[in-house]
């Protein structure tokens, strides 16, 4: 996880361990949980089902993100000191 912003519609700016994107949470679960206090922060890891949804606007390609359900949240992965 990049960034987050608790405003209800907005997207996620979220990492796939290669690239960065932008994400609509459409978890209600998830997000009643951190709404509800559960800890979260910027490098938290989620294991999720995600969609993606491609559709060609004006003759380009467009792509958009939905994570559809949060299985796993984990804490931010740690390297290893030298």
């Amino acid at each position: 996880m990049e960034s987050v912003v608790f405003k209800d519609g907005n997207k996620w700016r979220v990492h796939d361990g290669q690239y960065p994107f932008f994400a609509a949470l459409d978890d209600e679960e998830f997000l009643t949980k951190v709404n509800d206090g559960e800890r979260f922060g910027k490098g938290d890891v989620l294991v999720v089902d995600l969609r993606q949804i491609q559709t060609i606007e004006a003759g380009a390609l467009k792509t958009e993100y939905q994570i559809v359900k949060v299985h796993e949240h984990r804490a931010p992965l740690q390297q290893t000191l030298l």
